[in-house]
């Protein structure tokens, strides 16, 4: 008889390390929101990035857990009577999997350059004036996003008893 026992690991985590922010735009919030900015002479982006998220925006992160563990357990028998062998093996696993994301929590606010320009958007330089930082001076945000965090857990067990070989 043989047996073996394997057990599977991989932790991934990530954390906002400025968490103890509070900032009255987003309520609740507990991390500075991802701020971005278009047009000429922007400034610099400020804030986590979450990643994409639609086509406007990107997401301020707050955290991301992921654990994905599992055991594996096998077992061989031989057994031999006069002439003939049988092999026998169990194989059984069990793994499951715990995702926590709140990688668009702390929110974004993006500042566009068109809400500062011409009035008529269908002047030929509409895109050319305006300011992105005028309008976040002034507290115009473009579009804001937020989504709050989702978790989710997956499990899965496999049991396999297959007679591997048999001679005479």
């Amino acid at each position: 008889m043989t047996a073996g026992a394997d057990a599977i690991g991989n932790i991934i985590g990530q954390h906002n390390a400025n968490s103890n922010v509070s900032f009255g735009a987003v309520e609740g919030g507990t991390t500075l929101p991802l701020t971005t900015f278009d047009g000429q002479n922007n400034p610099t982006n400020w804030g986590v990035n979450g990643g994409a998220y639609l086509e406007c925006c990107s997401g301020g992160l707050t955290v991301n857990n992921n654990r994905m563990l599992g055991v594996a357990v096998v077992n061989n028998w031989l057994w031999t009577k006069n002439r003939h062998t049988f092999n026998f093996g169990v194989q059984a696993r069990r793994t499951y999997q715990d995702i926590i994301k709140c990688v668009f929590c702390s929110g974004t606010f993006n500042f566009s350059q068109r809400t500062t320009s011409t009035p008529d958007s269908n002047d030929p330089n509409f895109g050319l004036y305006g300011s992105s930082f005028a309008s976040f001076l002034l507290g115009l945000v473009d579009a804001t996003e937020r989504s709050f965090a989702s978790a989710y857990a997956t499990g899965m067990l496999e049991i396999r008893i297959p007679i591997v070989a048999s001679t005479a």
